[in-house]
């Protein structure tokens, strides 16, 4: 069994075990009475952001949401780094830098230069996304931002490794 099928078994076997053990609270206003399991609650809202945080991952249009202050469940880390290269060259060389990579290419913007890549979830993590912003601060000097995002939880210093594999790549890549 895959290192992903056994979390999923294990997350499946803890919110069965929060409903079974959960503890009633009631609630009274006009005349009804309401009965809600808060754990059950509580379970239901954090799989549901996890849930929804796997579906969204891959698409640039949600990048807000996954590095949203909100989204509590998500361990960022951001650097910024400057280049000599002109954003246009800048953008076709880290596409070529990520497909050489063990980073899976998810979606990318020529528009916005923008690009998100992922990884597979593994036994530290549910996978993490790598974003890529290259702006133009002067003429031919291109910033790089690059936040790797791990969902759901701890990242076990896998956003620092991702981080730097992409820069360590992005260097070798332009050695001849």
């Amino acid at each position: 069994m895959k290192s992903k099928q056994i979390k999923l078994i294990i997350i499946l076997i803890a919110l069965i075990l929060l409903q079974i053990y959960s503890v009633y609270y009631e609630v009274s206003a006009c005349g009804w009475t309401l009965k809600i399991k808060i754990l059950s609650v509580i379970s239901f809202v954090i799989s549901g952001m996890l849930i929804g945080s796997l579906i969204l991952r891959k698409k640039l249009v949600f990048k807000s949401w996954i590095l949203s202050k909100i989204n509590f469940l998500m361990a960022k880390e951001v650097t910024i780094f400057k280049s000599e290269i002109s954003k246009d060259l800048l953008f076709g060389k880290l596409l070529e830098v990520i497909e050489e990579s063990d980073f899976d290419l998810a979606d990318s913007n020529k528009d916005n230069f923008e690009i998100v890549a992922t990884t597979f979830p593994n036994f530290y993590t549910w996978g993490e996304n790598m974003y890529v912003e290259i702006t133009e601060i002067e003429n031919n000097m291109s910033e790089i931002k690059f936040t790797s995002a791990t969902i759901f939880g701890y990242s076990w210093k896998r956003n620092k490794k991702n981080t730097d594999k992409f820069f360590q790549l992005f260097e070798e890549s332009l050695t001849i």
